[in-house]
């Protein structure tokens, strides 16, 4: 009887009854899209969550800040007093690694852009020494002629030079054969002669007492003058190496200021499979090295690893040690935007981004797939911590 009186209600009472549907219709229909929009924001912040990492960057702004190549000491104190357990207990900060910036030199590599400490530096072999001259220069010169380029981005054998040295003491034979630190004016100066020639400015490299030149004896070489070749070469064509656990996580990657070009990005040893893993760890490579050394993904690249200096980070000298990146772990291409070559001012100015860069993969596994990464160029006055913040 109930069920039957309710029924004729419903008829008697149509409008009432429609109403009645398409009420319960839409609040089961907006009951089923809140339902289904909450699935879909959960698989979307679960995506971010495995895909997607919020880096912190908090720098050291010292007294020569924003130079970045500039020696500071309480820059390095800045980075020992720096606790991991006390970062890591920050809120949102899931983890905290320290890292350095090392470089290294390989044969064969030549630096076609970006900041070059010694651009213009060469040590060269020359005799045929005129009488001082002062034509067209407010500075005593002799002209000469160039027999050996030991060190210079360009070869000027055979070329005549104004050299110019202020060396009173300096009386050559026209014969002697003489060995010189100096480097090629590039740029117009008053002072200098403009007699068309090129023009050498005798002067050491580095601080040193001993003279920047040498009378040669039977055309031997002395062994400091060797050394300093090989010093230029290192400094001037530096690869920087940035030991990381994951080189997507790198700055200039996450800022889309280069871009992965061929290859993968290398992952630790044992992350997929625990099976797997690498003799060796990989790492990823500037498109400028990969071009001149011929490498290409899943070679081998052989770094001789050197030290930056503590006063000034373009002493850099090489360590001795050997390593050798690739093997199954891949060597991946990147390209970076590069810049005109650059010679170090007289006062240090920022390095490049533009510079080659080499990000190395540690073979152990990483401890998180959130992590932070302090980052300092030796002897530097910018320090970076980079710390991952839940987002």
């Amino acid at each position: 009887m109930l069920v039957r009186n309710g029924i004729l209600t419903c008829f008697r009472q149509k409008g009432r009854t429609v109403l009645f549907f398409l009420l319960l219709t839409l609040l089961t229909m907006a009951l089923l899209l809140a339902q289904g929009v909450m699935l879909y924001c959960d698989s979307v912040l679960k995506q971010c969550d495995e895909q997607y990492r919020s880096i912190g960057v908090v720098e050291y702004m010292g007294e020569d800040y924003p130079v970045s190549d500039v020696a500071d000491p309480a820059a390095r104190e800045a980075l020992k007093s720096m606790e991991e357990a006390g970062l890591t207990s920050l809120p949102g900060v899931k983890a905290f690694t320290r890292g350095s910036t090392y470089a290294a030199g390989t044969e064969g590599y030549t630096r076609q852009g970006g900041t070059i400490p010694y651009l213009n530096y060469a040590v060269i072999v020359t005799s045929h020494f005129s009488e001082p001259l002062d034509y067209l220069s407010r500075v005593p010169y002799r002209t000469t002629i160039i027999n050996e380029t030991l060190f210079s981005r360009k070869d000027y054998t055979n070329n005549i030079i104004d050299l110019v040295i202020k060396d009173d003491s300096f009386q050559p034979e026209q014969d002697d054969e003489y060995v010189f630190i100096g480097y090629f004016a590039t740029k117009l100066n008053y002072e200098m002669p403009a007699n068309g020639l090129r023009v050498f400015v005798v002067e050491n490299a580095l601080p040193s007492d001993a003279l920047p030149y040498e009378k040669l004896t039977d055309g031997v070489i002395p062994e400091r003058f060797n050394e300093l070749v090989e010093f230029l070469k290192l400094a001037n064509n530096y690869i920087r190496v940035i030991p990381c656990a994951s080189v997507e996580d790198q700055r200039s990657f996450h800022q889309n200021e280069i871009h992965l070009d061929s290859g993968e990005f290398p992952k630790a040893r044992g992350e997929e499979d625990p099976s797997s893993g690498s003799d060796m760890p990989g790492c990823v490579i500037s498109a400028d090295l990969a071009k001149q050394l011929e490498l290409s993904p899943g070679d081998e690249l052989t770094l001789h690893m050197a030290s930056f200096g503590d006063d000034n980070i373009y002493v850099i000298r090489g360590t001795g040690e050997t390593r050798t990146l690739g093997s199954r772990l891949p060597l991946s291409i990147i390209t970076v935007r590069s810049g005109p070559l650059r010679r170090m001012p007289r006062r240090l100015s920022s390095a490049t981004s533009s510079a080659p860069f080499l990000w190395t993969m540690p073979q152990q596994k990483r401890p998180s797939s959130r992590f932070g990464k302090w980052s300092r160029r030796a002897s530097a006055s910018r320090c970076s911590t980079r710390a991952m913040l839940r987002r």
